[in-house]
């Protein structure tokens, strides 16, 4: 039989899904003929299906090697090398796909995903526009556009692209999980658990999936229904290490210590040098008055994964509970981390008050704004979803303001390998912004912000009692007491600042601060930040 014979045998066979025959008139060939470019392809991409990306790409490279211009080999590449991991490589590939056969979409495609690979979501999503501008109801195309604008942290904007993929092929799990996970960045968690639970119906034997859903009902502050689910997350997967991980958190919840404990040291014996897991489990033995083990574990955690910003908290405060106040003042060292910057009108407005009133028109007005928005701290008022998304109006001047006050914030403090929070700097960050209205009797109750390293509040609009009230802290910010889920039963170090409109305050985002509630007919408007490092 000649070559070409047995290569359409080949091929046939390798369509039809019979791998191992194929292989074996592939490498017949190969053993005839080391050379031949079309035997070397097609073993490469069978190797590719079966989930040998590395064999895939030496074969498929020495196919090019051959017959460098063969457009489906170049591509085929290109997805072996994203398999890998390799964006950098698989960009050039798919820029030569583009080169031989423009315009190609599927290269177009591949090109945005190594993009977003590499973090670069801007150019992903011009190459994306280009390729939707040729096939507007790519599936594919509008999925890859919700992971670029997820990467971006425009929740809105992903979660809009998701449900137009989704229209079209409604029963993708995978999709539907990922749309599931925009509605829970915008605190949209009913419809996030309706899409969860439709994968789980679509995927019934997916650990992962019952482990999501598990997670939004904890965001719900359905810890008992939260721990079934994520019960039968490790029954589907005893493996699954984040499932014992959160069951313990679901039984933290509840106050139930002793089986949130059980499950953080079953999920240690999985993968005993998980730093989350220590931190959990160090904050479950400080919570069931376990101080003294609670502060040994917490300090493993450390050993870690020093920049932690939960882990920072919670050994402050373990601190505090085994006698160590000093030592904890020293991590707090609010002389030292507490920024403040008194801002002027920027350009564009002729005062600072004609901007504050901008401000809070846009604040007042703008569409994400919710009562008491779920899975925040926010108590008897209204809090918005991230002001940078899209039209943001006069937030972008706000934002110059703010990051120049930032570069001077870490410019003003010198490194400290000594200290956790003082050892490094970002280098690089991305910024969401966000509105709240309180009311009377409003507040923020005691929280961090885990995600971010340096967080802030900017204050517009502050009613009269709070700016005439002399010593009387209602409406303050307070830095240093810990959520009463905590148990602590120690002296913690403390600091309340007294809001100034027009007056930005910055601070480590591990420090626990609240509000105090205030007297007021007057609402009290804020917009605060989180600068999240890009690492």
């Amino acid at each position: 039989m000649s070559h070409t014979k047995t290569l359409k045998k080949a091929v046939s066979q390798h369509q039809n899904g019979e791998f191992e025959n194929a292989a074996k008139l592939y490498r017949q060939v190969l053993a005839e003929e080391p050379g031949n470019a079309d035997a070397l392809h097609m073993l490469g991409l069978l190797s590719y299906q079966e989930g040998q990306a590395d064999r895939a790409v030496d074969l498929i490279s020495r196919s090019l090697a051959i017959n460098p211009d063969f457009p489906p080999a170049i591509m085929n590449l290109g997805n072996a090398l994203l398999a890998t991991q390799d964006h950098a490589k698989a960009e050039e590939i798919f820029r030569r796909a583009l080169a031989v056969q423009d315009p190609q979409t599927g290269a177009m495609l591949g090109l945005a995903v190594c993009l977003c690979g590499q973090e670069r979501y801007e150019e992903a999503i011009e190459w994306l526009d280009r390729l939707l501008e040729t096939e507007p109801e790519n599936a594919s195309a509008l999925f890859q556009m919700a992971q670029s604008y997820k990467g971006l942290e425009k929740y809105s904007a992903a979660r809009e692209y998701l449900s137009k993929a989704i229209k079209m092929i409604p029963d993708n799990p995978h999709w539907l999980l990922s749309r599931s996970q925009m509605h829970q960045f915008l605190a949209e968690y009913e419809a996030a658990e309706t899409d969860c639970r439709r994968a789980c119906d679509l995927e019934p034997g997916n650990a992962a999936y019952r482990h999501e859903l598990g997670l939004i009902l904890r965001l719900q502050s359905r810890p008992a229904d939260a721990e079934q689910e994520l019960l039968a997350a490790t029954g589907l997967d005893p493996l699954l290490t984040n499932a014992w991980i959160n069951l313990g958190n679901a039984c933290r919840d509840q106050g139930k210590f002793a089986e949130s404990i059980a499950h953080f040291e079953h999920a240690l014996t999985l993968e005993p040098d998980n730093a989350l897991t220590h931190t959990y489990l160090g904050a479950a033995r400080l919570q069931s008055g376990q101080a003294k083990i609670g502060l040994q574990i917490l300090d493993r955690s450390r050993m870690l994964n020093p920049f932690d910003r939960t882990t920072m908290a919670y050994h402050v405060v373990a601190l505090s509970e085994n006698g160590q106040l000093e030592k904890a003042r020293k991590l707090l060292d609010y002389d030292r981390l507490l920024g403040r910057h008194e801002v002027s009108a920027p350009t564009g407005f002729d005062s600072l008050g004609e901007f504050n009133r901008a401000l809070a028109r846009h604040v007042a007005d703008h569409p994400t704004l919710q009562y008491e928005r779920s899975g925040n701290t926010t108590i008897k008022g209204c809090q918005t979803a991230n002001l940078l998304e899209s039209a943001p109006g006069p937030v972008t001047a706000l934002k110059d303001i703010i990051d120049r006050a930032v570069r001077d914030y870490f410019a003003s403090l010198a490194t400290d390998t000594s200290h956790p929070y003082l050892a490094w700097k970002p280098e690089r960050w991305r910024y969401a912004m966000w509105g709240v209205i309180l009311d009377k009797q409003g507040r923020q109750d005691p929280h961090i912000h885990p995600d971010a390293w340096l967080s802030g509040v900017y204050y517009v609009q502050l009613p009269a009692e709070i700016k005439t009230g002399d010593d009387d802290p209602q409406g303050w910010l307070e830095f240093g007491q810990p959520p009463a889920s905590l148990n602590c039963r120690a002296e913690q170090p403390t600091r309340l600042m007294r809001p100034e409109e027009g007056t930005l305050f910055m601070f480590p985002s591990f420090f626990y601060h609240r509000t105090i509630p205030f007297d007021s007919e007057e609402p009290r408007i804020s917009i605060a930040f989180d600068l999240r490092p890009l690492v």
